[in-house]
């Protein structure tokens, strides 16, 4: 063997070891699985993924041309950003669903350049996902939603805010001088509201007035826009749908509006019982008024669930509608 031969058998030998170490490496670290980036295992690193709930739209709820998406999220560390999906997109209209502080939310508008419609009607899905500082990510689960437009709305439409099972009975606490229970409904654009159905029964005195009233404006109470005194020897004790005309033309609501149900003044022997449901999707909060007269969600009575009331909203067309339509049918 001469000595050309013999420094070539050697630096092939050493390339073969150089190779050989550098497979043992890599066949070693792919037995470890996937590997994060440099010192996330070291002291001190945060490792931590961020935890958020996706709390508007909630599930199945209708939204209109622009709609709010809210989130919540919190991190043991700090929260970087909150991006925002729509189908799968967090870009709309060239722009970024995105928000860096709470109240993490984003207003998504539908209608793009001269109100061309960017998104077909009908369902569709809602995520969130939040950032923290280290780079960790959690995604909410998928919401579905029925979009819809305000040009679409016409004649009469029935808004009705429960599940359609009535699970439980809301019955007004004896010891309160004054109650009453809400339900928020939001419409699109201006309309009349011609009647009002509620799921309801109870059993009270002469001397006790049962009052329905129609509040207008973002926070309750705002505006009165309709109060009357309801019958009361007419209640059933078990609840059953009663259905009041507010009037021949209705009256005139905005952008969203409480119905509200109550009694004035109960004794021990008065009661008025409310159908509701378990509040799951909770689109609609229900809540109480106290004797001080302040408005609360959860604290005197725990009201989360959503009372079984559906409102038919008349809604004006540039054209006169077909007179041969019954437009003013209860639900």
């Amino acid at each position: 063997m001469n000595v050309s031969t013999s420094t070539a058998t050697a630096v092939t030998s050493g390339v073969v070891k150089v190779l050989l170490a550098i497979v043992g490496i890599l066949t070693v670290a792919g037995c470890e699985g996937p590997v994060g980036p440099p010192g996330m295992n070291a002291e001190g690193v945060d490792i931590t993924p961020p935890t958020i709930e996706l709390l508007q739209p909630h599930p199945l709820s209708q939204v209109w041309d622009e709609f709010k998406v809210t989130a919540a999220a919190v991190d043991n560390v700090a929260i970087r950003a909150v991006i925002f999906s729509l189908d799968g997109s967090s870009l709309v209209n060239n722009t970024l669903l995105s928000d860096d502080s709470p109240p993490f939310e984003f207003t998504i508008e539908a209608l793009g350049p001269e109100d061309a419609r960017l998104f077909e009607s009908g369902w569709h899905f809602i995520a969130a996902r939040a950032y923290d500082t280290a780079g960790n990510i959690t995604d909410s689960p998928l919401v579905p939603i029925r979009l819809g437009y305000a040009d679409d709305l016409q004649d009469t439409v029935v808004m009705a805010y429960h599940n359609n099972v009535a699970s439980m009975d809301w019955v007004l606490p004896d010891s309160a001088r004054a109650a009453a229970y809400w339900t928020r409904f939001d419409t699109p654009k201006r309309c009349s509201l011609i009647s009002v159905s509620l799921l309801m029964g109870g059993s009270v005195g002469d001397s006790v007035e049962c009052f329905l009233t129609v509040w207008e404006g973002d926070r309750f109470p705002e505006q009165e826009l309709f109060v009357d005194t309801l019958s009361s020897d007419s209640l059933s004790v078990e609840p059953v749908w009663r259905t009041y005309d507010l009037s021949s033309e209705g009256i005139e609501v905005r952008d969203d509006f409480f119905v509200m149900i109550g009694l004035d003044n109960p004794g021990e022997t008065d009661s008025l019982v409310l159908a509701s449901d378990d509040g799951l999707p909770p689109w609609q909060r229900s809540g109480s008024r106290d004797d001080r007269g302040l408005h609360l969600l959860e604290e005197r009575y725990g009201a989360r669930n959503n009372f079984l009331i559906s409102c038919s909203l008349y809604f004006e067309v540039e054209e006169p509608p077909d007179t041969t339509l019954s437009l003013r049918n209860a639900p």
